[in-house]
């Protein structure tokens, strides 16, 4: 939510203080106050219309309506405006159509000394124009110092005007304004009373701090607090019980934001007054609540009245009891464990009737069972026969999202076309889901993400025998199932569509097949060469490569050929073509070979030539036309100065793991030689590196990656090598430049900056959420007096027992030297750490103080008595990143500015 600045916000401390506004003068369109009005019906604008009448902000009529669907008149806008802030009323403005002797003068005075409202092009101030609904986004906005912005969805947001969008982003995103019931704004429609008052009274909540208002149990362990205003923000440290009670969960209600519903450590006491206090709150617009806000409620139970099951779907796994909800005749749920509750089943080889557990279904079915509750043999309330349905396993509700793979055994032994849930999300977070694939990618898999009735993301299993595939896009591409694998077998580019039913559960996917590669570009090694005529045969030839390019900007490999050349032809198999030919053969020849390296040969006449490199597809038609400028002339035989040339594909270094890579990806190193030139800049050998007279020398722009390069290496006897050292690609986070120079007997010759960087993903840096930990053991399974929760599992989160879902959400978040989130494998079962990668994992240095009713053993942190709450401080001193292997590598431990700490609160 959107935060407020604090220019005109003084006043707020309070909603009291706010809408305690001072009594107005009495006008023809705002009569006699009133609280209650015959005309405005029960509901959200009577609650505001009321409020803001009881504190003199707006008035009725004369005859004791208020009118509410009649539009608001400018000069009362300015009216309610400027009791609501108090502004100030005192001073003049020459207004020409707005006499001092008006009841509105001062009012309209005061909104325009706050830059609330201003005058139209004349200089008028218009006070008997109606207020459009446009125009009141951005009177509020301004008088309320409001930011923050939202898209906008209505239908009509066409219709908004230009100036206005900002003021409307920023009121939808405050949540003063909203549309219609067909999700329009309306921007040119006259603001209603009522809509006026409703906006005024979201705006007051908006900037006053939330107060509590009551409390009432609503079961034995659980409470609701109504507040005054919306809240934005509310956890269980913002709360406290008298009566050894403790708060472990505080949710807002999404249908009345006014409410939170507190989860408890243990059952409430009948006929016991408990009081619950408050404090930290903040509401909708982000006013904190800063002083202690309490409110009491007393515990009273009754005999029960009513017994029903909250859901009738139930999976392997499940208990029928604990779906069980009791409650007495004033609404109060009932603790069951207090209640004889009776449990009969017409299928009673699926439910235990004595522990209520579901089991052994292996197909969805459905049978009658019966709850009741009694007082001795007595029966007081039951449910009576009700229907509910089995299923093996959680559905699916809903689709996540989708990805291609296909299966790369050739480099890695596993197969990489099934993506795991974990490898999903990662990709998901990082934006690199794959999502389209060329023509040629055929018998890829499209692997498929649902979420299931709990929210779980799970990947879509299609080796069931209930899988139905439509594929609606037959002439694009089509699925098909092979054992437990989507297939796609692609037929033409565009988008391809289809239906997959797995089970009960039913969805539409959707991916792009685009068109396969072919040639559309080129690049040449060289585009002009020059060539010696004189009898030093410096230079009779010079090879210029050529590199394919695709429609994608993608090299592209070189077609397949018969190995032959005839006349400066390399013909392809598929029809294609290449064709070099020089325009004056007297003074150079081309010719091409089946590499597709161009040599161009001096002919002996000194001047200038052009080598034209020209590609036609299998239909003829020409795709590209590349030049090559050549120079004849004679060289001299003296060096004049020395030019350090990358002959390597690559040009950047990339510290990434290039074991599956090749050609220009494999770019761990760069490879150099040293030209020498004559005095017109003629190439007239190359030096030879012995590592002492001729020899490199490389130096990082950031002086702590130093270290991970290795020294310069000769491979034969011209050439050099920069590269990394093994360990780059798990610790390099910066991008810089390398300058590498070349010394000719200690003499510095020539020098070429290098940009190095690291593709792969290494954690940069770590958060961890310091807010205040409030763990229910028994949530979590941990229901022996004496076990507690590893300090790791407080910090990386704890799976639940199946390993399908957190049981307990990490608090720590590491991200990369992008910024990107990493989604490590936490807690993955037998692992002491989080993994990052298949060989890189996270961990942690931390001590543990201020233990009050907790104590730590061997990383365990436990409670003294289990039958009270128990505190402690975790400081998190180091976070650190090791390389598995043998035996672990600190890669760094410098991951965290400074020690952070959190308090955590263990209940059972």
């Amino acid at each position: 939510m959107a935060k407020q600045k604090t220019s005109r916000k003084a006043f707020a401390t309070t909603a009291a203080a706010v809408m305690a506004a001072t009594a107005v003068t009495p006008v023809a369109a705002f009569a006699a106050s009133t609280t209650s009005f015959p005309d405005v019906p029960a509901g959200e604008y009577a609650d505001a219309i009321n409020n803001l009448a009881g504190k003199g902000i707006l008035n009725g009529f004369d005859d004791g309506t208020f009118k509410p669907n009649d539009p608001v008149l400018r000069e009362q806008a300015a009216k309610i405006l400027a009791t609501a802030l108090k502004l100030d009323t005192t001073g003049t403005e020459n207004y020409p159509d707005v006499s001092p002797d008006n009841w509105s003068y001062k009012y309209i005075v005061a909104v325009t000394k706050a830059g609330i409202f201003g005058g139209d092009e004349n200089g008028n101030f218009n006070p008997f124009a109606n207020l459009t609904r446009q125009e009141a986004a951005k009177i509020i906005v301004k008088a309320f110092d409001f930011t923050g912005s939202s898209e906008l969805t209505f239908g009509d947001k066409a219709n908004i005007q230009s100036w206005a969008v900002p003021y409307v982003k920023t009121a939808v995103a405050n949540g003063i304004l909203k549309g219609d019931d067909q999700g329009n704004f309306n921007p040119n429609a006259n603001i209603k009373r009522g809509d006026f008052a409703l906006m005024i009274q979201r705006a007051l909540n908006a900037v006053a701090a939330p107060q509590v208002e009551s409390v009432s149990a609503i079961n034995s362990t659980q409470a609701v607090v109504t507040f005054s205003n919306e809240l934005g923000t509310a956890t269980a440290t913002n709360f406290t019980v008298d009566n050894g009670l403790t708060v472990i969960k505080a949710e807002i209600n999404p249908e009345n934001k006014k409410q939170v519903t507190l989860t408890f450590n243990k059952a409430l006491v009948d006929k016991t007054t408990y009081k619950v206090t408050a404090n930290g709150v903040t509401s909708v617009g982000g006013a904190e609540l800063k002083e202690d806000s309490s409110a009491e409620f007393q515990y009273l139970v009754d005999v029960a009245e009513t017994v029903q099951l909250k859901t009738t779907k139930f999976y392997n796994g499940d208990n029928i009891l604990d779906a069980v909800v009791v409650k007495d005749k004033n609404g109060l749920q009932l603790d069951n464990s207090t209640l004889n509750i009776e449990l009969s089943s017409t299928n009673t080889s699926v439910v235990d009737t004595n522990t209520g557990e579901v089991s052994g279904v292996t197909a969805p079915g459905s049978f009658y069972v019966e709850v009741k509750v009694k007082n001795g043999d007595e029966v007081i309330a039951t449910t009576g026969a009700v229907k509910v349905d089995v299923a093996p396993s959680l559905e699916l509700s809903s689709l996540d999202g989708v990805t291609i793979a296909a299966d790369d055994t050739s480099t890695t032994g596993t197969d990489e076309s099934v993506v795991s849930v974990a490898a999903y999300k990662n990709a998901k977070t990082n934006g690199n889901l794959k999502t389209s694939l060329k023509v040629d990618e055929n018998l890829s898999v499209l692997n498929v993400f649902a979420k299931d009735a709990k929210g779980n993301i799970v990947a879509v299993d299609p080796s069931s025998a209930t899988t139905v595939i439509t594929n609606q896009t037959p002439t694009v591409a089509n699925l098909s199932v092979s054992g437990s694998k989507f297939i796609i077998n692609t037929i033409a580019p565009g988008t391809a569509k289809a239906k997959i039913k797995v089970g009960d559960f039913e969805t539409e996917v959707t991916f792009t097949v685009v068109a396969n590669s072919k040639v559309a570009d080129a690049t040449l090694s060289d585009t002009s060469v020059t060539l010696d005529t004189s009898t030093n045969n410096y230079a009779i030839s010079k090879t210029v490569s050529i590199q394919l390019k695709d429609q994608y900007n993608k090299n592209f490999a070189l077609p397949a050929t018969s190995d032959t050349t005839v006349d400066g032809v390399l013909n392809f198999n598929d029809g294609s073509k290449i064709t070099v030919t020089s325009s004056n053969t007297n003074i150079a020849t081309a010719t091409i070979d089946a590499n597709g390296d161009i040599v161009i040969t001096k002919a002996g006449t000194k001047g200038t030539a052009n080598v034209s490199v020209q590609y036609k597809d299998a239909d003829g038609k020409v795709v590209f036309t590349k030049s090559i400028a050549v120079t004849a002339k004679d060289f001299d035989a003296a060096v004049a100065k020395y030019d350090l040339v990358i002959t390597s594909t690559n040009t950047v270094l990339d510290a990434d793991n290039d074991a599956n890579e090749t050609g220009a990806d494999d770019d761990d190193s760069i490879t150099f030689v040293l030209n020498k030139l004559d005095k017109y800049g003629n190439v007239i050998g190359q030096e030879t590196f012995d590592g002492s007279n001729v020899k490199l020398t490389a130096t990082a722009s950031v002086t702590s990656d130093q270290d991970f390069f290795a020294a310069p290496d000769y491979t034969g006897t011209t050439t050099g090598v920069i590269s990394f050292d093994n360990d780059a690609a798990y610790k390099l986070v910066n991008t810089g430049t390398l300058k590498v120079v070349a010394t000719v007997n200690g003499v510095a010759v020539d020098t070429v900056n290098v940009t190095y960087k690291n593709t792969d993903s290494v954690a940069k840096t770590a958060t961890v959420n310091t807010a205040n930990r409030v763990i229910d053991l028994s949530q979590l399974g941990i229901d022996a007096a004496s076990a507690g929760i590893d300090v790791k599992d407080l910090v990386v989160g704890k799976l639940n027992a199946t390993n399908t879902a957190y049981a307990l959400n990490s608090i720590l978040t590491l991200k990369d030297q992008n910024g990107n989130v990493i989604a490590p494998n936490w807690g993955s079962a037998g692992n002491d750490a989080a993994y990052l990668t298949d060989d890189t994992f996270v961990d942690f240095d931390y001590t543990v103080t201020n233990l009050d009713n907790v104590q730590l053993n061997s990383d365990t942190l436990s409670l003294v008595d289990a039958e009270k709450s128990g505190t402690a401080t975790v400081v998190i001193t180091a976070i650190k990143v090791y390389k598995d292997g043998s035996s672990a590598t600190l890669l760094t431990d410098k991951l965290l500015d400074n020690p952070v700490s959190f308090n955590v609160t263990l209940v059972k």
